[in-house]
């Protein structure tokens, strides 16, 4: 109930047509659902000062097991991976956006100690 006004809302983020809303509140999704959700309101907000909010999700292309996470099965018809699924349910694409964290090894933007702890190991 915490959530269901605010994916009910007209202007949501996320596109609940034919969805049931328990169904969204299984991991992954329930995060995701949680941040759009909140970066819609961030939006919303005349304090904030943010004319648009984007959810930076860092995830690595490699990461099979995300992909293959448990997803409620009458979401499974929206796509093969997590990833899919999410993007099936959102209104506005534009307000999320997927990144490969291979760009923080940048070392134009990165600290040599960052790169050592989090870079590729040869192990």
């Amino acid at each position: 109930s915490r959530y269901e006004k605010a994916l009910a809302h007209p202007d949501s983020p996320i596109d609940v047509a034919g969805v049931e809303l328990t169904d969204l509140f299984h991991e992954p999704v329930y995060q995701l659902v949680r941040q759009q959700l909140l970066a819609a309101e961030l939006e919303r907000d005349g304090e904030v000062k943010a004319d648009r909010v984007t959810v930076v999700h860092v995830l690595s292309p490699d990461n099979e097991a995300y992909q293959r996470s448990y997803v409620a099965p009458a979401l499974r018809g929206r796509g093969d991976t997590a990833s899919e699924v999410w993007s099936s349910l959102l209104r506005t694409p534009d307000r999320f956006v997927s990144l490969d964290p291979v760009v923080f090894l940048d070392p134009a933007i990165t600290s040599d100690e960052y790169v050592l702890r989090y870079g590729a190991s040869d192990g």
